[in-house]
């Protein structure tokens, strides 16, 4: 889990810094009639400086034995806009390289969850 994170939240927090991208983070608990189980709607919007915004929504479940997470599914995966791109950021790259953190060109690179659609 921990590689995980890191894997998402590392490349987000290097653009947020260097590119200026904003990240806002939205959890919303949702009611579930079985006390070991918890559901959210979840929501990331990713902005870039020129304005551009990729959000991601997703439900979550987790079902709990005691304080440990056991199971976690993620549902109705939704993505609103497209990758942003080293214009959408302040980048001492040139325009025209491609996608953020391609190296050039390669539009499916996704580790800030916005370049290629959601997949289970």
């Amino acid at each position: 889990m921990r590689s995980l994170l890191a894997f998402f939240l590392i490349p987000l927090h290097v653009m947020a810094e260097i590119g200026g991208m904003r990240t806002v983070v939205h959890a919303q608990p949702i009611a579930s009639d079985n006390l070991n189980e918890t559901h959210a709607a979840r929501m990331v919007d990713l902005v870039g400086v020129s304005g551009k915004t990729c959000t991601l929504k997703w439900r979550s479940q987790r079902e709990w034995e005691g304080s440990r997470v056991v199971y976690e599914h993620h549902y109705d995966e939704q993505q609103i806009g497209g990758p942003l791109t080293l214009e959408d950021l302040n980048s001492p790259f040139p325009a025209g390289a491609g996608a953020v953190g391609t190296g050039g060109g390669d539009s499916n690179w996704d580790e800030a969850g916005c370049g290629r659609e959601l997949q289970h």
